[in-house]
């Protein structure tokens, strides 16, 4: 077993993020996973996002969007990363409203956001977070079996 130097990193390994950092990290992520309850289960589907302001972009097939901003207003964004020998995972919580409007439309097109999703019938969401909150935890050596 190596004798490695003890780091702060290793002293203590998960360190909660700010607010500021949260959103910093969340502004460098476009993927991630909006979670919520349907017919009192949980879901979990992968869409695009963007930080707007302090609201976030949110992208992905327009059935399943609209189904979010219909039946369940209360959601999670969540995205994760890794950088620099940590990984962080960062969680938006707060309420969603389907863009409907053109004018909401028109702003989205003007932004020329690059979606991953190719399905034409695709949706954007609003989300305005009431909480955000994150974590890095650092990453340890890898155990060789």
């Amino acid at each position: 077993m190596n004798d490695l130097p003890r780091t702060t990193d290793a002293e203590h390994p998960v360190q909660v993020l700010t607010e500021a950092e949260c959103r910093e990290l969340l502004a460098g992520a476009q993927l991630g996973r909006l979670a919520l309850s349907r017919r009192n289960e949980p879901d979990i589907f992968p869409v695009n996002f963007w930080a707007h302001g302090t609201t976030f972009l949110v992208h992905g097939p327009q059935n399943v969007l609209v189904a979010v901003g219909r039946s369940s207003q209360h959601v999670a964004l969540e995205a994760d990363g890794r950088e620099a020998g940590t990984v962080w995972s960062v969680m938006a919580k707060g309420t969603v409203r389907e863009l409907d409007r053109p004018e909401e439309l028109e702003a989205v097109r003007q932004r020329r956001l690059r979606a991953w999703i190719l399905a034409p019938d695709s949706a954007f969401l609003e989300l305005s977070p009431d909480k955000i909150t994150g974590r890095r935890i650092a990453v340890g050596p890898e155990e060789r079996y």
